[in-house]
């Protein structure tokens, strides 16, 4: 089924950043959705079964014309090799989010849309470039320890550091889970200021100082175990700011990494062996359509757990025992991910 758009003659006023009006000052993309919504209940039983219902929320007409406001002010380069989109929607479902991450001429750019449903525009853009001290060890790491993509004499690797690192082994990679990277010298309690030193790829110790918690002020991060339970691990939380990449590492007694979390990640995370999830993913989604494939036994052995809130009824997140991995959730789409040991 193909749902073509006409674009119509709009308002010659002056109006806010892509906030689209007919002349009667009816919200054009609001009109669309309501168009859709109605062609979807039109259909017989039979035929409506087999349509996404997605398509009844708002947001998704939304991100449709939200990708094209970032097509055309990066000149499509989002969509080019390594080129990263990712769509965030909040849990009332009135705002849509996206961030695009690309490379030009060897420098990244960082591009990002926010669109308010309650206003009907777009009503935040930013556009940041370039990389910091923390960006040059990190991509170091990476480009040291990142397996080439098919093999040596394969592809060509990722340009940006992730969390996926993380699962490498901590002798090869000293940021890895269980890794010895992170050195921990002193806390500034007056500035929650973490102060410590860094492997760098070529084995060298930098100094750097950052955002962080103490783990004698009860600092330290929950690993969820069997039975509905968590445990709580004594730790410092050190926040590690690049301007591209934002990760945070979680150092234990002995300046041991025992947990890595980081949002907006690029690429995929595997939740169970071949479940993939990738920022902005509804994870609920790749998990049925997973067990369906996989089966239940699957699932099971997956040890896969949902997360819900308070009082039930907004799932914060899916998590794997089995694999020590966990996703936040928001608008059933995964929004970060977390390792631990």
């Amino acid at each position: 089924m193909a749902y073509e758009v006409t674009v119509p003659s709009f308002d010659d006023k002056s109006s806010p950043m892509d906030r689209l009006l007919f002349a009667d000052n009816q919200n054009w993309i609001g009109h669309i959705a309501t168009e859709i919504t109605d062609m979807y209940w039109s259909l017989p039983r039979e035929e409506r079964m087999k349509v996404d219902p997605v398509v009844l929320e708002e947001t998704w007409v939304v991100e449709a014309f939200v990708a094209a406001v970032i097509d055309a002010y990066t000149h499509g380069r989002a969509d080019l090799q390594h080129g990263h989109t990712f769509f965030q929607n909040t849990d009332d479902k009135n705002w849509v989010i996206a961030f695009a991450h690309f490379i030009q001429d060897g420098v990244p750019y960082r591009f990002n849309v926010q669109y308010s449903l309650s206003y009907g525009a777009v009503t935040a853009m930013g556009l940041g470039t370039g990389y910091n001290e923390i960006d040059g060890y990190l991509n170091a790491w990476n480009e040291a320890v990142r397996p080439r993509p098919g093999g040596l004499g394969g592809g060509v690797k990722s340009p940006y550091y992730g969390i996926d690192l993380a699962r490498l082994d901590p002798s090869t990679h000293n940021l890895a889970l269980g890794g010895d990277g992170l050195r921990i010298l002193e806390f500034d309690r007056d500035l929650d200021i973490v102060t410590f030193e860094m492997v760098t790829a070529d084995r060298q110790l930098v100094e750097l100082s950052v955002p962080g918690t103490d783990i004698a002020d009860r600092g330290g991060y929950l690993r969820q175990v069997r039975g509905e339970r968590y445990e709580f691990v004594p730790a410092y939380g050190v926040q590690v700011y690049g301007k591209e990449t934002v990760i945070t590492f979680y150092v234990e007694a002995g300046n041991r990494i025992g947990r890595v979390s980081q949002g907006r990640y690029k690429g995929t995370m595997e939740l169970c062996d071949g479940l993939e999830i990738a920022f902005g993913d509804n994870v609920r989604r790749k998990v049925d359509d997973w067990v369906s494939t996989r089966g239940l036994q699957a699932f099971r052995s997956c040890e896969i757990v949902y997360n819900y809130s308070e009082n039930g009824n907004v799932l914060d997140g899916v998590s794997s025992l089995a694999n020590r991995i966990q996703f936040t959730i928001s608008n059933g789409r995964a929004t970060a991910a977390a390792l631990w040991r």
